[in-house]
Order: C-alpha cells, then sequence, then structure tokens
C-alpha cells in the first residue's frame, strides 16, 4: 500500500494527474458514492458545472478511491471534509430546468429581466420591469406571447414541485423557501403581464377558421375565439378521453369532464356521457387568463384549476356554440 506522509509528497502525487474535468467529475462521483455523501452527490450531479470542478480535489480523492494511505493530516476526516467543502463553495449553476432560454423571436428581454431579479438576490421590491409594457411596445404577435406563456408556466410549475420531488429538492437546495416564494411571485407576473396583453391588444391578426372537413354538423361548439385567441380542440378526441377540459366564453367559465370508468368520456350528438359527476364541475375564471390556457398539458391544467379557489358547480353534459375545447386528454 502506498503510503503518502507530508503535503509536499500529496501535492507531487496530485501534479501526475492530468485528467479532463469529465473525468474529474467521475471520480468524485464514485468517492462520494463510496462514503455514502448522498447530498453533496445531489449537488455535483445538478448543481456544479463541469467548469467548476475543482480537479485537484477531484485527484486526491482518486487517490483515496486507489486506496493510498494519505497521512499528513492530523484529523482523518479532514481531507474527506476538506472534499466535501471544496463542492459545496461552488456557486451553483442555474439548472436548466428553472430558466432555459426562450429559443423564439421574442422573450430576451424577459429573460434578462429574470437574470437581474436572481443576480439582486431575489427582491421582488427591486424589480422595474414590466411585462406588459415590453409586449405593448414590441407588438409581440400574439401566437408568440401563448408559447412564452407556456414557457413561464413551465418554470413555475417546476417550483411548485420542488418539495415533493427529491431530485428537485436536492438540485434547488441552495435557493431557499423565501427565495423560491419570491421567485414564484415574479414568475406570476410576468404570466399576468402576458395575459393582459392578450386580452387588451386589439391588432391580432384573425385567427384562421377550421376547414368545413373540420366541422360536425351533430356537434355545438365554438370554432375558435379571436378576442381569447383560442381555436377549439376537434370535439371527436372526447370519445374514449379520461378529461375534457372546455371555456365557456360567455360566462367566463372553466369547465372539466372526468370520466367516469375505463371506457372514457362519450360524446353523442352534443352531449358528453359517461363522466362522473362528482368530480365534473366548472368554476368561474377571470376572462384575463384565459388566452394563457392555450397548449397548456394535463398536468398545468389541473394546477390552474387547483389555484382557482373559486365555488365548484355541477355540469349539465351539454355543449353548445359558447363551449371552446382547449384540452382533451386520453
Amino acid at each position: 500500500m502506498e503510503i503518502i506522509e507530508d503535503h509536499g509528497q500529496l501535492m507531487r502525487a496530485i501534479q501526475k494527474f492530468d485528467g479532463t474535468s469529465i473525468e474529474a467529475r467521475k471520480y468524485l462521483k464514485q468517492y462520494f458514492e463510496s462514503t455514502d455523501e448522498k447530498q453533496v452527490l445531489g449537488y455535483l450531479t445538478h448543481s456544479v458545472a463541469d467548469d467548476m470542478i475543482p480537479r485537484e480535489y477531484a485527484w486526491a480523492a482518486k487517490l483515496v478511491l486507489d486506496g493510498v494511505d494519505i497521512q499528513c493530516y492530523e484529523n482523518e476526516d479532514e481531507l474527506h471534509n476538506r472534499i466535501k467543502k471544496a463542492i459545496w463553495d461552488i456557486t451553483p449553476k442555474l439548472p436548466e430546468v428553472i430558466k432555459v432560454p426562450v429559443k423564439k423571436t421574442y422573450g430576451g428581454d424577459i429573460e434578462h429581466s429574470i437574470d437581474q431579479f436572481i443576480n439582486g438576490g431575489y427582491k421582488l421590491k427591486d424589480v422595474t420591469f414590466d411585462t406588459y409594457e415590453y409586449l405593448e411596445k414590441e407588438k409581440v404577435p400574439p401566437g408568440e406571447v401563448r408559447k412564452l406563456v407556456k414557457h413561464f408556466t413551465e418554470m413555475r410549475d417546476e417550483l411548485e414541485q420542488i418539495d415533493s420531488d427529491e431530485q428537485l429538492k436536492e438540485a434547488y437546495a441552495y435557493l431557499g423557501k423565501r427565495n423560491r416564494n419570491s421567485y414564484i411571485k415574479y414568475l406570476d407576473s410576468i404570466l399576468d403581464g402576458c395575459g393582459n396583453y392578450l386580452t387588451n391588444t386589439r391588432t391580432l391578426k384573425k385567427i384562421a377558421k377550421p376547414g368545413k372537413k373540420k366541422r360536425l354538423a351533430k356537434v355545438n361548439y365554438m370554432e375558435s375565439c379571436d378576442e381569447l385567441q383560442l381555436v377549439s380542440q376537434d370535439p371527436t378526441k372526447i370519445n374514449g378521453a379520461k378529461e375534457a377540459w372546455i371555456i365557456h366564453e360567455k360566462y367566463n367559465l372553466l369547465i372539466v369532464y372526468r370520466t367516469a370508468d375505463h371506457d372514457g368520456l362519450k360524446l353523442e350528438g352534443s352531449s358528453i356521457k359517461n363522466f362522473k359527476e362528482k368530480t365534473s364541475t366548472n368554476k368561474k375564471i377571470q376572462r384575463k387568463f384565459i388566452p394563457g390556457l392555450s397548449g397548456l398539458g394535463k398536468r398545468a391544467m389541473n394546477k390552474t384549476w387547483r389555484d382557482l379557489k373559486r365555488k365548484e358547480n355541477t355540469n349539465n353534459g351539454r355543449l353548445n356554440k359558447n363551449h371552446i375545447i382547449v384540452g382533451v386528454f386520453k
């Protein structure tokens, strides 16, 4: 067994290594796995960029893995603690799930405002950027705004799920609950600005109507709504679906139908059948938030539903010319 008795000998042993950051990360991962350091391993995996890997400590970890007896520290745990500290002291990279650049023509200024918010310590009182004013100034097309809504809604949903997901909890350990809540509130302000813009603008291009072959003579529903920037999904998709989400354009209602069994919902003429009455209900929703429902997935739609602190009312199972089908999930 090789023995290292002084620091000079240790440094010479470390300097013999000439590996890449990827190799250094691999050795640190093996080391922390061998010492059952799950928290620091999670931080290394999710929050440390390759170019920030402390290679000298990685090579020291490699020596330990190779069975070298390092005796140059008074406390036998000192080297282990130094390797751990070297990882914890690294400024975390921003997880991709929080801050993915919007790969579209618009949105860069909003992303920049988020950078400033984060770098400023998550302080809402210091925010000067106004999303609505930005969108109005740039005359951003509604289609692009809906993409922004989807993007920032996914970011917000990810933050909401931290406490229920162990991997996310490790990745976001540095964030802290107070900063996380501030971050969520800032994303809410961005989404509010997008929703207000979609509602108030009157210089939008007319939405293309579904072709005649899409029309269903026996089904009453609203094919599209220019003001709300929504195009209804094909009603026939309701057959066999587990959930169907519908907007009542006239009364600003968000309506959900959930299947009663494994056979799924059934559409007969303009009537929805085989739904579970207890969980198939409707709630009032503010009109300014309705455009943001476009393109939402099942999880995001249910999250929006839970956030609506309104009274639930029963559904009658009938579709009419005021109904826009915004989501159908199998």
